[in-house]
Order: structure tokens, then sequence, then C-alpha cells
């Protein structure tokens, strides 16, 4: 699933083994080392790996540059906003989109299982672990070594040639589980299947809404995000990414009564859309119960263009 070694020169393969270990971080920093040296981006996005996944940024007609990860959550995207701004020097960002899942107000990476990615992803990048209290005496290590000139280099150079997420290191079809993948993909397994994989999926994703603690600070963070973007001329947009039936027909429905009516409690202009409102997308178009796969993605870009 990762860079093989074998397949580079041997002086180069402490870097391959660093960058499968470090690869989200790599990717990261990359997507803000090319904005900030393109210097014409019109369009950030971020979110978690609904954003990443849905969205092919080289099908996007305007200049844009995808900052969505897997598990991110809102605090982070601030985070990825913020820091795209502020090396906006040209002041070409006119667009910002927030994908979202119908559970993202009430989601912290640090909170949740996925916590180390505050250290070894966003503590490198950002120098911010949020609410995840790690006294490791690596993370400073782990930041330098990072940061060294020629593994810099290896990885940049990497994402030049690859500047999708997804390319030879990774596989998107390899990032569903084994019984998905390998009966043929989401439209191929029976329906049973397909209930029972988004049952045990919105079992999980509707527990967060108990996280009563993290959404109010995702709110107030929002809040604030927002009106520093409409200062800044960049037109918000907030989008609910399109989900199966089956994970639409199980997910908590106060979801998106919650979502609407904290949109509705800001005075900022949100263009808000909620894809699952819509028939864009059909089994075909979904990788598993909550992604959509390469057509699916190339159809959401294709909206995006006439959305944008």
């Amino acid at each position: 699933m990762f860079l093989d070694k074998n397949n580079y020169d041997k002086k180069d393969w402490n870097n391959v083994i660093f960058l499968n270990e470090f690869y989200e971080y790599c990717y990261m920093e990359s997507m803000h080392y090319f904005q900030k040296q393109l210097k014409n981006t019109e369009i950030i996005i971020t979110g978690l790996s609904y954003g990443l996944d849905d969205i092919d940024t080289g099908l996007i007609n305007r200049p844009a540059i995808n900052f969505s990860m897997h598990s991110q959550d809102l605090y982070y995207d601030i985070r990825h906003i913020l820091m795209a701004i502020s090396d906006d020097t040209n002041k070409t960002i006119k667009d910002c989109i927030f994908t979202l899942g119908y559970y993202s107000l009430f989601f912290d990476l640090s909170k949740s299982s996925n916590k180390n990615k505050c250290a070894f992803a966003y503590y490198p990048l950002f120098d911010d672990l949020h609410n995840f209290y790690n006294t490791n005496e690596k993370l400073g290590k782990i930041s330098t070594l990072l940061k060294q000139p020629n593994f810099v280099y290896f990885y940049r150079n990497y994402f030049i040639n690859n500047p999708s997420f997804y390319g030879p290191a990774i596989k998107m079809e390899q990032t569903v589980s084994s019984d998905i993948f390998e009966n043929g993909g989401w439209a191929e397994i029976s329906q049973q299947q397909r209930w029972k994989d988004a049952k045990e999926l919105t079992n999980h994703h509707n527990k967060h809404i108990n996280h009563n603690e993290t959404f109010i600070e995702n709110v107030n963070n929002l809040r604030e995000i927002f009106c520093f973007l409409e200062q800044s001329n960049i037109r918000i947009h907030v989008m609910v990414m399109p989900f199966s039936k089956e994970y639409c027909n199980l997910i908590n429905p106060q979801y998106k009564s919650i979502i609407l009516d904290t949109l509705n409690s800001f005075e900022q202009t949100i263009n808000f859309i909620d894809f699952n409102d819509y028939d864009f997308f059909d089994e075909d178009d979904y990788l598993n119960s909550d992604h959509l796969n390469k057509n699916g993605a190339k159809k959401m870009s294709g909206i995006l263009n006439s959305l944008l």
C-alpha cells in the first residue's frame, strides 16, 4: 500500500521509509508549499476524508488546492485556512470550501481514536496539538527530522510528480474494507452488505452527537473564521458531501437540522448545499457507504465547476 524502497536508489531508502511513515504530513506540507510557490490559488478546500476523496482538484477549472485529510476536524481545517491566507501574498484566494460530514460539528480529532495524528501529522505542520496532551519528548525530534532539507526535497519532488493524495503510494480502492474491495466495489456487493456497512459506520458517527463541548468549540471557531473570511473578501461555501442512500437513512436526522440552525445563526453570507438533497449520484459513484469513488469525484468536480 506504500512505496517500495526497492524501486528507488539505495541512497533514498531512508527517505522512502520516512515518507511512508509520515505520508499525510508530507502531503499537507507540500500542498501549502505549492500554494505559496504558485501564487495563483483561487479556491481552497478543507474537510475530512470526504473533501479529499470526493473532489479531484485537477478537474476544477480554476486554480484550487485541497487541504482536506482523513479524520481532519474543523479545528485543523481552520489552521489550514489561516496558513493559506497568510501565504496568499497576491490576494488571489476568492473561495473557501468547507466539506462536511453530518457529524463534523461534533468531531474533535484530538479526542478520537485517531488522536495520534495530532502529534505526527499536525504538530510538525502547525506546532499545535489542539486538545491532545502529549508530552512525548520525540515530538520535537520528529519535527526536526521532517524538516531536513534532503527529505523535504525528496517528498516535495514526489508530490510534484504525483500531485494527488492517491497515486503510487496509496490506492483509493484499498482504503475501503476488504469485503467491498474484493467483491468489486460498492455497486457490486449485495444490498444486505451495503446496509451492514452503512449501519456499522452510522452507529459510530451517531455517537458524536453527545459531544456537546466539542460542538460549542467548533461553532465558536466557525464564527471567528467566517468573520475573518468575510473581512478578507473570500466567499464561504459549506457543503455536506454525498452519501449512499443507506447511510442517509441511518444517520441521525438531527445532525442536518443542527447544521442548518447553526449556519443560520451566523451573520455572514454562506453558500450552503447538502448534496444529499439531490439525485446527482448513484451506486456506481460510491467507494463505500460515505465516500465517492474516482468516477464520483469526477462528477462532483464537474458540479463544483458549475457552482463556482
